[in-house]
């Protein structure tokens, strides 16, 4: 307890020494629009090749049930093709499906990620 206090002392000294001033940053109490709870799911399925518009029946159903939800019941939607964020220009979500607005479409084989971010 001795060797604490003296460290105290110590850091106390130092402060004082080179004028330093601790700064008290504000607790901010939580609000009642803090979220109470945030669900995200996804829709995973391969690209086919010349394929543009993906329904729920191309979901990959190894991890389960796939769903394309419809964005009025969602707070987020993001597209990842390859492991890369899309942007929002590049795609269209509609309920059960999704249509690919870029010229470029993904090669065959290349992952295709739909996430929905849900905030209550």
């Amino acid at each position: 307890m001795r060797s604490r206090n003296k460290q105290k002392e110590q850091f106390s000294s130092f402060l004082q020494k080179y004028s330093i001033s601790c700064i008290a940053f504000p607790v901010i109490p939580p609000s009642s629009n803090t979220p109470r709870q945030t669900t995200c799911t996804e829709f995973i399925t391969v690209a086919k090749g010349n394929k543009r518009i993906y329904h729920n029946e191309d979901g990959l159903t190894e991890y389960g049930p796939m769903r394309i939800v419809s964005p009025n019941d969602v707070s987020y939607i993001n597209l990842f093709i390859n492991g890369v964020l899309q942007p929002q220009v590049n795609y269209q979500v509609g309920e059960g499906e999704l249509i690919l607005l870029s010229n470029n479409l993904p090669q065959q084989g290349v992952p295709i990620t739909l996430q929905f971010i849900s905030i209550y």
